[in-house]
């Protein structure tokens, strides 16, 4: 069995089971990689707790998982939100209410204001007062209809700098084609 657990994984394992063996711990969990019988490794989440038999001797009951699916899942958002974090533009994300859910660094720099300074809040906080109403409700008249809006915003840093942006905001579409969220 240990010669198919994934190299990097093996001491680990081999570790944390040791240490469950001479433990009162009565259960324990864990994750790791196996090599299956194609040569590719997959994700397991295993969980074993300790019986004992009518003779007194020590047995396992366990339950083992695959969660490869999870765990790729798991590596491309963590690649994701690693790549909204380094991009230099912009990105901010609102609910559909407009409550600010997400910015990267960029927003920081850029706008002046930081992350805890925008979560919650709603993207007037950029407002500079150069827009007219009209402006605003072709805006949302184009996202509401859950298409994408783009454009020149002139909006305004945290110490009252104007600075211009071109900007693109796009809805974004749950399972059931409904706004979750909007990203510009």
């Amino acid at each position: 069995f240990r010669d198919l657990i994934h190299p990097e994984d093996k001491n680990r394992i081999v570790n944390n089971a040791k240490n469950f063996m001479s433990s009162a711990q009565r259960s324990n969990s864990i994750e790791y990689r196996i090599r299956n019988k194609n040569g590719e490794y997959k994700w397991l989440s295993e969980h074993i707790s300790k019986a004992k038999d009518r003779m007194g001797g020590i047995g396992f009951d366990g339950i083992i998982r695959d969660i490869t699916k999870r765990k790729v899942a798991e590596s491309h958002s963590q690649l994701l939100l690693i790549a909204m974090e380094n991009t230099v533009e912009v990105v901010t994300i609102t609910n559909r209410q407009g409550q600010i859910v997400y910015v990267n660094r960029a927003f920081e720099t850029v706008t002046g204001f930081s992350k805890q300074e925008a979560l919650g809040r709603n993207p007037r906080i950029l407002k500079s007062g150069e827009h007219s109403k009209q402006f605003y409700k072709e805006m949302w008249d184009t996202l509401t209809a859950q298409e994408t809006w783009h454009g020149e915003l002139t909006n305004k840093k945290k110490d009252g700098t104007v600075y211009y942006e071109d900007a693109t905001i796009s809805p974004v579409l749950n399972s059931e084609e409904e706004t979750t969220h909007y990203i510009a």
